[in-house]
């Protein structure tokens, strides 16, 4: 069972930007956004040609993705980037074919994709989900969650497939350079969540400190 981490904020939160501390060597980014990675110099570490790059958000192909990462032992982090493409994406594919049922489609798409990441891959393997916030109100008080096309998956409750679910931030008080930081516990107002003394409440954007956190919690 590969351990599950959801990295969820608003857009240019840098939920990405925490992967460049990863070795190339070891990961593998699914770029669902098509967009490429937010730091310089990526396409000499991430490319096709060193296979751990696949811009795709077709849900198929990221399988196959998946499921190729898990037959290679070198490989020890898989990266999403993000859920919300994958959904958005299939929606407009999607939109010219007569009585589909396009909320409940790409729901079960997600929990499935989920389940399976939970269930099919390797022990030791860390795959990393990136997702958009939304907010929404609770006796008038402003509330954040993952944010989906239509209301569904909302209702599956997909946050319980994770093992973690860290908010990512950036704090621009410095307007040159943005902190960019991660919150590892819901404040009652979130969905952020991981295991108790695994990882501070507050951290720095850094996914070789959270998997490096994470392995010492198992060890």
């Amino acid at each position: 069972m590969a351990t599950l981490v959801q990295l969820s904020g608003k857009p240019a939160s840098g939920k990405t930007s925490g992967a460049r501390f990863l070795a190339p060597t070891s990961t593998i980014i699914i770029d669902a956004d098509k967009k490429g990675l937010p730091w310089a110099g990526w396409k000499k570490d991430y490319n096709k040609e060193s296979k751990n790059y696949f811009p795709t958000s077709d849900i198929t192909d990221i399988v196959k993705v998946l499921n190729f990462a898990n037959s290679k032992p070198e490989i020890k982090y898989v990266l999403i980037d993000t859920i919300n493409s994958i959904m958005t994406d299939k929606e407009v594919a999607d939109s010219k074919r007569p009585s589909f049922d396009k909320w409940k489609d790409m729901a079960v798409d997600i929990y499935e994709l989920y389940d399976m990441i939970r269930s099919d891959l390797r022990d030791d393997l860390i795959v990393f989900t990136m997702a958009h916030i939304e907010a929404y109100e609770v006796d008038g008080e402003t509330n954040w969650r993952t944010k989906f096309n239509g209301k569904y998956a909302t209702k599956l409750n997909l946050n319980s497939k994770l093992n973690y679910n860290l908010y990512a931030f950036v704090d621009r008080t410095n307007e040159e350079k943005g902190v960019y930081s991660l919150i590892t516990q819901s404040n009652g107002k979130n969905e952020a969540r991981s295991p108790m003394d695994v990882l501070p409440y507050k951290m720095e954007n850094n996914l070789l400190s959270v998997v490096t956190a994470i392995a010492s919690s198992e060890s």
